[in-house]
């Protein structure tokens, strides 16, 4: 398309196959809005082809320049000059509902497609085809990545061609393999905790894995490997002996990365309370030199919120 047009970065080269669909781009989207698909209720034995793709892909694209705009008015959609580019530039694996967790805030439903195989022929096909960006990342999540039969196959693409990769994981099953990945800088781990006893681990994760998950992590961390530890500040471990807790365990597994959220799946009130919580987080792991930021997916307004407060607190410097 010449000149200026609507789109995003997802749309211009993500590909995200989830369970049943797939789709452009899994970016937070405006309440009720429902995320356009590509592909919609496809068959197991359903085969991708790039260029049908392709062409789907550039059907949605047209469709946002008109009234009719399926994209509506996601906060992500820009008015630009787009690079004149049919390379693809991000994979998100996320094609089974398959996990060893219950959490309590989890919106997946308990029923639903269990695949036992990621479908990475569809990275290998664009790989031989020399249609990935020479800067291409993929993700491998879930449902739990470690349950998929073919999970070390995924892992071990990144280690054969160099190409980056983040494992989303509640990291209760080790991966040697991932953690080669990690040793040599080609992966990033990202595993959401949200506790700091194993009291609270037990109520918020509905298993009893607190010491296995956390030496997990340290393993994946002892070489160096990017390690990130999410904290999803819920009703349930919004408290101050949690958080102290979860720093101390941080720093004892050598994580140097934390995200802190907010709940958006259980909807969350949202008041002071709880943004004080995310903000005391952020500003403990600053104390023990790790760093810790509010996740990109909550809204500017709960990002403001929390670093309101996290200015706001006295410095100890000061």
């Amino acid at each position: 398309m010449d000149g200026p047009y609507y789109s995003c970065d997802q749309l211009e080269g993500t590909i995200i196959i989830f369970p049943n669909e797939i789709v452009p781009c899994c970016y937070p989207i405006p309440e009720g809005m429902i995320r356009p698909a590509l592909y919609k209720n496809y068959e197991e034995d359903f085969v991708f082809d790039i260029e049908n793709y392709r062409r789907r892909k550039a059907e949605l694209v047209r469709l946002n320049q008109s009234d009719e705009k399926p994209c509506g008015n996601c906060s992500y959609l820009r008015h630009k000059n787009w690079p004149a580019n049919d390379m693809v530039n991000n994979i998100i694996f996320a094609s089974s509902l398959r996990c060893n967790m219950n959490c309590i805030y989890c919106p997946q439903p308990k029923t639903g497609p269990r695949n036992r195989q990621y479908p990475l022929y569809v990275m290998e096909q664009l790989h031989r085809k020399n249609l990935l960006e020479k800067t291409f990342t993929y993700s491998l999540s879930g449902g739990e990545p470690t349950l998929h039969e073919n999970f070390d196959e995924g892992v071990r693409f990144s280690l054969e061609y160099g190409y980056k990769l983040t494992v989303f994981t509640n990291s209760l099953i080790y991966s040697d393999t991932l953690r080669q990945a990690l040793d040599r800088g080609l992966a990033k781990v990202v595993t959401s905790v949200d506790s700091g006893t194993r009291e609270t681990y037990a109520r918020v994760k509905k298993v009893d894995s607190f010491e296995k998950v956390w030496g997990n992590l340290g393993r994946y961390a002892a070489g160096g490997g990017l390690v990130e530890v999410k904290y999803i500040v819920i009703e349930e471990n919004a408290n101050e002996g949690d958080i102290r807790a979860f720093v101390d365990c941080c720093a004892a597994a050598k994580v140097r990365h934390v995200t802190v959220s907010l709940d958006s799946f259980k909807h969350l009130d949202r008041n002071d309370g709880y943004y004080r919580i995310a903000a005391q987080i952020v500003l403990s792991c600053g104390e023990r030199g790790i760093d810790a930021q509010v996740a990109s997916v909550c809204s500017a307004a709960d990002r403001k919120a929390v670093q309101e407060f996290v200015d706001a607190a006295p410095r100890s410097d000061a």
